[in-house]
């Protein structure tokens, strides 16, 4: 294999603040408990404004793009295939939001999206939240359908929400397991 494509990708991914390369070779980052909140804020601020923005101007294809991610979505849960469920989260709040037309915006949303996958997919792997993510999404895709602009958005806060309490709850119990195992009982 060539090296072009391995480095290109590698940039990519410090581009993203996946990766980094602290001296020789590359580490994959770890954000701590502030840069995950931050995330999440910004997510629960940017992503209900997309939808606002975005809902009164869908057409029938758009919404055939987002019942088509959707669907990939679900299927892959069925099948527990978490390897593709952050592309397919990716893609479906993406086309929900593409109508908007607000690129800038669009932008610095999927950057908070491909940021914040790997603890969504934790979140959802090892908390309750599959189902939940699963209504979630069929509910908001309703609402986009229906044109309910605010309860599309109070959806979409909840939804943000939900995967922050839940992974606050996970990196708090992380936390726990980790001091009792350094100082025993």
């Amino acid at each position: 294999m060539s090296r072009v494509p391995v480095r290109e990708a590698l940039a990519r991914l410090e581009r993203e603040g996946l990766a980094a390369s602290p001296h020789r070779g590359y580490v994959v980052t770890a954000l701590s408990g502030d840069e995950i909140e931050e995330l999440f804020d910004l997510r629960a601020t940017l992503e209900p404004e997309l939808l606002k923005a975005a809902i009164p101007r869908m057409t029938s294809a758009d919404l055939g793009a987002a019942a088509a991610e959707l669907a990939a979505y679900n299927e892959d849960i069925d099948k527990a295939d978490v390897a593709s469920w952050g592309e397919h989260n990716l893609r479906f709040h993406m086309a929900l939001y593409a109508p908007s037309g607000r690129r800038r915006t669009l932008d610095i949303v999927r950057g908070l999206l491909i940021n914040t996958d790997r603890y969504t997919r934790l979140v959802l792997t090892l908390g309750a939240g599959v189902n939940l993510a699963k209504d979630d999404h069929g509910g908001l895709f309703d609402l986009c359908k229906a044109g309910a602009v605010t309860q599309a958005i109070a959806l979409a806060r909840d939804h943000i929400e939900r995967a922050r309490s839940d992974l606050r709850h996970l990196l708090e119990k992380d936390r726990q397991q980790q001091a009792a195992a350094i100082h025993p009982s």
